[in-house]
């Protein structure tokens, strides 16, 4: 089937300097391409230093990555021409050259055939290759990082594994170069092994590695709440300001983010649009929305008039970056409890396997509690109804996290709405 339109994200970073370019397209699949390709999600592409604007994204077809042929050559240092009798593309990079023919499952390379496991195609007047023929026909090392869909192209051969190391932010780098402190959107979050923050601030892109010493809390805008935080407790599109050492760790993470609470009116722009019962309209991002309904994972097509929603927007941008919707609530009074208070342990204790979790959270039905390493390592979590005079006690076993790793405590009170709580952290560490 010839002239399936399928729609495309796709976002470009481009060299070591981490520019980004979102790029929303409806991409005209033409000729050799068939019915089944698909869009398989963001992919971001980095060349070297500098960024490539691409007026053509890369698409993504039968789960390869086929990239504009001219705009990573040029940025690759060659030259590109292009016959039309002929449907054939001429590259030459020093003593490299390429030649190809649109539609053709190879292409030469200086006399040599290399075949290509998709054909180059053309697709929005721009000829398009397979990712892997670039490394092949221009003896660049490709990498592709599955976890964050993105794609690494280094021209000179850079080691295997090396990922693009973190940028400073123009005139925020303090006097003496020592650290730098970069302010802008959490676009990407990594837990566990090699944990890591990386802050999208208008064309630039900043990675700063986590380690245990990292002091990280997290701040309720709108209610003027919060603490200290594990990385597992901070979102993609909260705001933060991040202060990266010279070699690439993070010595603190500050996150912000404002939350409203309301009953859906009506659902715009094509459910882009969350309006509230009382007028308020707040759009959600163009991507990695988190929606939760009656604490499951969902999408936000099954938002519905009538839940009760908990909104978590940027400070900056007010875009939706999370949805907490509880459907069956309709009949409650769209109000959060107030924070809970924890009595036991105290804040910095030393805690022994099992811990006793004790507190209030007056108003409640009951809290969820749990406890992280401070690397975003989940180790225990549970659940216990608060009692008639607003008290909760729960014995806790929790998965003893590496030496010298700190944890967060972590309570939530919730409501019979299903409406929970801002919430109470406090740091301790194991015995």
């Amino acid at each position: 089937m010839h002239g399936v339109r399928i729609p495309i994200v796709v976002e470009v970073y481009v060299g070591l300097t981490t520019r980004i370019l979102t790029v929303l397209v409806i991409a005209a699949l033409i000729g050799a391409v068939s019915p089944s390709g698909s869009a398989q999600g963001t992919v971001r592409v980095f060349v070297d230093s500098n960024r490539v604007a691409f007026d053509q994204p890369p698409v993504v077809l039968d789960g390869r990555v086929l990239v504009p042929l001219r705009g990573i050559f040029e940025q690759m240092g060659a030259t590109v021409e292009w016959e039309n009798a002929t449907r054939t593309v001429l590259a030459v990079r020093g003593s490299t050259v390429v030649e190809l023919v649109i539609g053709r499952r190879s292409a030469q390379v200086n006399n040599r055939t290399v075949p290509m496991d998709v054909p180059a195609m053309i697709i929005g007047g721009r000829t398009l290759v397979p990712l892997r023929f670039i490394s092949e026909a221009m003896g660049a090392t490709v990498q592709w990082q599955e976890d964050t869909r993105t794609v690494l192209i280094f021209s000179s051969g850079a080691p295997a594994g090396q990922p693009p190391a973190p940028q400073p932010a123009p005139t925020q780098a303090p006097a003496g170069g020592s650290a730098q402190t970069v302010t802008g959107t959490i676009v990407e979050i990594r837990t566990g092994e090699n944990p890591r923050i990386t802050v999208e601030r208008g064309q630039t892109l900043t990675r700063a590695m986590i380690t245990p010493e990292t002091a990280i809390t997290r701040i309720n805008l709108s209610t003027n709440s919060g603490g200290s935080v594990s990385l597992n407790a901070v979102k993609v599109g909260d705001e933060a300001e991040v202060r990266v050492a010279q070699d690439g760790k993070a010595e603190r993470v500050r996150a912000t983010y404002r939350s409203v609470v309301g009953r859906i009116d009506t659902l715009a722009a094509q459910g882009r649009t969350i309006v509230l019962a009382n007028g308020q309209a707040h759009k959600m991002a163009d991507e990695n929305v988190e929606v939760l309904i009656n604490d499951r994972p969902s999408e936000a097509a099954n938002l519905r008039p009538g839940m009760v929603v908990t909104l978590r927007l940027n400070p900056t941008s007010n875009l939706v970056y999370g949805v907490a919707a509880e459907a069956a609530a309709a009949q409650e009074p769209a109000t959060r409890p107030a924070r809970p208070t924890i009595a036991l342990p105290e804040a910095n204790a030393v805690i022994a396997n099992p811990v006793e979790i004790r507190g209030a959270a007056q108003g409640a039905a009951r809290v969820r509690m749990t406890i992280d390493a401070m690397l975003g390592v989940r180790l225990a979590s549970g659940e216990d109804n608060v009692g008639p005079r607003g008290g909760f006690r729960f014995n806790m076993n929790y998965t003893q996290p590496p030496a010298g790793w700190p944890m967060v405590i972590t309570v939530v009170a919730i409501n019979r709405a299903g409406l929970e709580s801002d919430p109470t952290t406090i740091t301790v560490r194991q015995r």
